[in-house]
This record gives C-alpha cells, structure tokens and sequence, in this order.
C-alpha cells in the first residue's frame, strides 16, 4: 500500500457538484470525497458510514476498502454518491478517522452548487467544480 507523500495540510478533498445524467434524462448532486495521498498499486475505497437526515449528509469514514477489481491503478482512495432531488441547503458534516468532524453548507439546485458555508480550519479541502469539467 505504498503512497506518494502528502504536502497538503488536507488529509480528504470534497467535491460537490450538479451532474446530468443523459441516459436517465435526470439532474443529479455527486459527492465525491477522497484522500489526498495517492496509492500507487491500487485504487481503494474510502470506507464511508452514510448517515442522511433531512437536509444533513453525514459521512463518518472508517478505513480503506480494497477495491472490487483487483486491476492495478494508481490514484486516491475515494468515496462517491449521487443524490437526486437535493434542493435549497445541504449541510455535509465528515468525520475523520481520528473523530475530528468538519461541517460545510451548500446551495443546491439541480444545475448549480454554491458554498455557503466552511469552517475556518479544517482537514477537508472543498470544491464545487465538476468531477470531469465539460
């Protein structure tokens, strides 16, 4: 499980962005959190417990998983889920192994998402620009 060293003060990146899905003709909101560190033999997992309570996405991140396909592949450990029907906002709360918690808030609609909300320190980076930017 060898990693590339991390230089980032993050030790996860947040990226939550509007997506369409063309083959369903549906509007959807993708969450994506993954480490920084890079794995150089296998993409794994990021293990994530999944707690959705109204308006709140809480995601309590347990380990690395190994990955389903034992393809060799390089990159972070990720966790990734994709919501329809979030709207107005969405607050994501994530706790880390060691049980520090972070809290972002987001406008959402269907096309758009806007950060509203972020502490002043914090071990996740946030981004609200596509996963694969068109």
């Amino acid at each position: 499980m060898a990693a590339q060293k991390n230089t980032d003060r993050h030790e996860y990146r947040l990226r939550v962005s509007p997506e369409f899905d063309e083959l369903e003709q549906v509007h959807r909101t993708v969450v994506l959190c993954e480490t920084t560190r890079e794995f150089a033999s296998f993409r794994y997992e990021l293990g994530v417990e999944e707690e959705v309570s109204g308006t709140t996405l809480k995601y309590r991140i347990t380990g690395l998983k190994a990955p389903q396909l034992s393809l060799p592949d390089s990159g972070p450990a990720y966790f990734r889920r994709s919501y329809t029907g979030l709207n107005g906002a969405i607050e994501i709360l994530i706790e880390g192994l060691d049980k520090r918690t972070t809290s972002f808030v987001f406008d959402v609609t269907p096309t758009s998402v806007t950060l509203t909300s972020q502490p002043r320190e914090s071990f996740v980076s946030v981004s609200t620009e596509p996963e694969h930017p068109s």
